[in-house]
């Protein structure tokens, strides 16, 4: 756990100084109200936690659990980087491409105009 979440956890604990499901006063945890994964920017307000126990904090996440995405089945964060990499690379080979075109046909645009110049 970070700092700044510990620190997070401790201001929700404080705030709450007990279970709000059952009213325990052992081994209390900071529950987010709106999850992390869906709501990063609530991560650090202290609005969006609540003092659970642990049976009650365990309740809630079997309650409110989303659909589960085995975890072979989820994109790793070193292949998501080395896929933008790829991906990042191929539009700068494009972008490289579409510029050379681009001066092929003014030049052969420019070289068109100079015939038609003088034919006429």
């Amino acid at each position: 756990m970070t700092t700044k979440l510990k620190l997070w956890a401790d201001a929700v604990k404080a705030r709450d100084g007990r279970c709000l499901d059952c009213g325990s006063l052992e081994d209390l945890h900071a529950h987010h109200i709106k999850p992390k994964l869906t709501h990063p920017e609530l991560t650090l307000d202290v609005g969006n936690g609540k003092t659970l126990c642990y049976r009650c904090h365990k309740r809630e996440h079997e309650n409110n659990r989303g659909p589960r995405v085995r975890r072979e089945h989820r994109p790793q964060r070193k292949t998501l980087e080395r896929e933008y990499i790829r991906m990042r690379d191929r539009i700068k080979l494009l972008e490289a491409q579409n510029r050379n075109l681009v001066e092929k046909l003014t030049k052969t645009l420019t070289k068109l105009k100079h015939q038609t110049d003088k034919a006429a």
